[in-house]
Formats: C-alpha cells, sequence, structure tokens
C-alpha cells in the first residue's frame, strides 16, 4: 500500500511538471496580470450621465490610458472642431516660419498689395497679432460664412473694415484675423491654405482624418482658418501630444522649441480683453481673465512665474481638447453640441482626471 502511495506521488510530479513545461512553450512563463493604475469609473458615470454623443481619449506620459465613446457616437468619430481649428493654424505657422516661409512679425501688408490702404494703421497688422487676437479689426464679416467667396477676396474685405482699436492695444476673439493671416501664407507659398495645412501638418503627422470638408474629398474655394475644420478624438490628440513633446514627433523635432514657447506664452501682453467667449461663462469667474497665445487659451498658470499649466482651444459646439503640462497629459473631450451645454461636464471631466492623476 506505501509502494502505491509513493508511485502515485511520482506520477502525479510528473504531471505537473509536464502542464508547467507546456505552459511555457515558446511563449515563455505566463505574464502577471498588472492592475490598471487608474480607476476611470467616476469619468464612465460623469459621461453616461451627461446624455452626450461624446468621445473621450486620455494619454498619460504619451500612452492611451482612456478611450471611450458615449452615446451614439463611435471612437473614430469626426465632428466640426469649430475654433478648435485655430489651433490647427497657429502649429501650421509654426512650420512654415521655421521653414522660412514667413516670420511672426511680418506684416499682412507686406505680403497682399494694397491691404487695408485706407488706414495708415493697418500697415501695422502683424501675423502675431493676427493670430493671438490683437489686430484691432472686429469679430467677424459675412465674407467668412460664404463658401463660394475666394479668400483672398474676404481678406480684402476685411482689409476695408474700420478699427475698433489700434493693433496691438486690444484682444478681441476674432476670425478676421486668421483669415488674413491665412492669406498672407497662401500670397508667401503660392500654395491654397487647405494644400499647406496638408502638406505641413496633417500628412507628416498621419492626421488622414482631419480636413474641411465632412467627407474628404476635393478641397473647397474658402475655408474657415479659425472654424473650418472637422477632426477625432485621435487625429487632434496626435497633434496635441506632439506640442506637449515640446515640438517632437516620433524622435524628431517637428517643430523648433523656439516657436512652441511663442505658441503657449501670452501673446496678449497684458492689453484689455475687449471680448472673449469666457466673458459669457458668469458662473465660472475664475474663467474670466484667460490670456491668449498663439491659436490656443492659457487656460491654467502659476499664479507666482506666470508659466502655462494647461492650454486648451475649444469649439464653439463644445469640442474641448486640453495639454496639460504639469501632470504630462492630453485630453480631449469631443462633441458637437452647444459649449454652454458641454462646459459644465468639461469642467467637471477636468477635476475627476486631475484627482486620479
Amino acid at each position: 500500500m506505501n509502494d502505491g502511495f509513493y508511485f502515485m506521488r511520482i506520477i502525479i510530479l510528473k504531471i505537473s511538471l509536464l502542464v508547467f513545461v507546456i505552459s511555457c512553450g515558446n511563449n515563455g512563463p505566463v505574464e502577471p496580470i498588472i492592475p490598471d493604475p487608474y480607476d476611470f469609473s467616476a469619468v464612465d458615470q460623469l459621461l453616461e450621465n451627461s446624455g452626450l454623443d461624446a468621445v473621450v481619449l486620455l494619454m498619460k506620459d504619451g500612452e492611451t490610458v482612456y478611450e471611450k465613446s458615449f452615446g451614439n457616437y463611435s471612437s473614430d468619430e469626426r465632428v466640426t472642431i469649430a475654433s478648435g481649428t485655430k489651433l490647427i493654424t497657429a502649429v501650421l505657422f509654426a512650420r512654415l516660419i521655421d521653414d522660412g516661409v514667413l516670420e511672426l512679425d511680418d506684416t499682412i501688408a507686406s505680403w497682399l498689395p494694397g491691404w487695408g490702404s485706407d488706414d495708415p494703421r493697418k500697415s501695422d497688422i502683424t501675423i502675431r497679432q493676427c493670430l493671438s487676437n490683437t489686430t484691432g479689426l472686429p469679430s467677424d464679416i459675412d465674407c467668412l460664412w460664404e463658401i463660394n467667396t475666394l479668400s483672398v477676396e474676404c481678406a480684402y474685405e476685411i482689409g476695408d473694415l474700420t478699427l475698433f482699436a489700434d493693433p496691438g492695444t486690444e484682444f478681441r476673439y476674432s476670425g478676421t484675423g486668421f483669415m488674413i493671416a491665412a492669406c498672407a501664407a497662401e500670397a508667401a507659398s503660392g500654395k491654397p491654405y487647405e494644400a499647406l495645412v496638408t502638406e505641413f501638418l496633417t500628412n507628416p503627422l498621419g492626421m488622414d482624418q482631419t480636413g474641411f470638408q465632412f467627407e474628404l474629398g476635393d478641397m473647397i474655394v474658402n475655408v474657415r482658418p479659425d472654424a473650418g475644420a472637422f477632426s477625432t478624438a485621435g487625429d487632434y490628440a496626435t497633434m496635441c501630444q506632439m506640442l506637449l513633446d515640446g515640438g517632437v514627433y516620433k524622435g524628431q523635432q517637428f517643430i523648433s522649441s523656439e516657436m512652441i514657447d511663442e505658441i503657449f506664452r501670452d501673446q496678449t501682453n497684458g492689453v484689455p480683453l475687449a471680448y472673449s467667449p469666457y466673458k459669457a461663462l458668469t458662473e465660472y469667474p475664475e474663467l474670466q481673465d484667460i490670456r491668449y497665445g498663439l491659436g490656443c487659451w492659457r487656460e491654467e498658470v502659476d499664479p507666482v512665474s506666470g508659466e502655462i499649466r494647461v492650454a486648451s482651444c475649444k469649439g464653439a459646439f463644445g469640442f474641448s481638447p486640453w495639454i496639460d503640462f504639469e501632470n504630462d497629459m492630453v485630453g480631449i473631450l469631443l462633441v458637437a453640441d452647444e459649449l454652454k451645454d458641454v462646459m459644465p461636464v468639461y469642467v467637471e471631466l477636468r477635476s475627476v482626471i486631475e484627482e486620479l492623476v
């Protein structure tokens, strides 16, 4: 009986050894399951309760840590990003300036002959002022909305507008400055604005779902360099991650560090905020005095040093990307709704995520 028990133990040990060898196989030992370092259940609950069709994408230290769609949206949903386009235009200009096509302090009049000739002050308006909404020009004009009007024709119509303030002395959130800057870039390069975006930005970054028509295809006559683009959460996050990484993409310097600094530093120089869309959000007093860089908001800054902590570039329909420099994080809240309805969700989302990371 003892011999039988002994041989049974030998058989069991041999079977156990065989199972271990098979389990290792060509794949090596079984990897331990690593728990997720973040509990995003509060993010799930917030978006599910919001009733929004949305995509939320979060990148931490260059890696995607959360990506989920809500409502009727899929993860690759493509929507109008409205003023999210402004940061695309600013990044494009950074590339053009690095490439020597033009300079940040070039005047519009130097590239568009006869532009703004009715008022000598207009000859001082620069690309820097256009991209920072400090031109002194009115914020809007009908030709911005006319898709069959040539962009350059609209630029000259803008040149005939009466200045509200001397250039560089007032911040007025605007589409007009971005339009005339885009036309200056067209004149300097000899290429349409949309072709420049494709050549210098979307193609190199692999942003193949970003463009100026809902269905990607032929170029339209009059694009909106301030508000006309469509994109996906993944595409836009790629651009934001490049900016967070100091202009580096796939190990290469895509934008110079000097131009990265220009994009995110305060370009308003303390001038009065004559018009800002944040002024209408009276329930958020902490947002009332947000300053602007080039194509983006300096949403949070260090109160002592003034160094930027969070940059953002919201659209009128709620599209809300942000770059969190302190936490090495990119966030995208992709929606197509009214900003006033999205803003409470955005503010709470930011708060929840900051507690997690």
